[in-house]
């Protein structure tokens, strides 16, 4: 990227994926992704690879969510346009808010990355 600082904005799809949830309470999922977007005025796509993992007061979707994090790592000879020849790196972190009760209300993500063009 042109000065190393700025933000992604666009969509981050899931394409597959596969689930493991254990008896502690913790979610893990493997998925393929593809962002669509723009970083600053150069945009295109890329895949990329995530692992994801959540813990969980009761089964997902029913329970509520306690934390969770994500790694995604951009596949290497997927970028398209301005991100052809992309590599690098998104690490996100779940900022869950709860009411009195401790039920999860929201959840947004806080990101931060290592992009790199060749």
């Amino acid at each position: 990227m042109p000065d190393g600082s700025g933000s992604l904005v666009g969509c981050l799809y899931g394409i597959r994926q596969e689930e493991r949830f254990n008896a502690g309470g913790q979610l893990q999922v493997n998925s393929t992704e593809i962002f669509i977007g723009c970083h600053g005025d150069r945009c295109g796509s890329f895949e990329l690879k995530a692992f994801i993992t959540s813990r969980w007061d009761g089964l997902p979707g029913v329970g509520n969510q306690m934390n969770g994090r994500c790694q995604h790592k951009i596949v290497s000879g997927t970028g398209n346009g301005d991100f052809a020849g992309i590599e690098g790196r998104l690490d996100f972190k779940d900022i869950l808010t709860t009411d009195d009760d401790g039920t999860v209300t929201s959840i947004s993500f806080d990101y931060e990355g290592h992009l790199r063009l060749s």
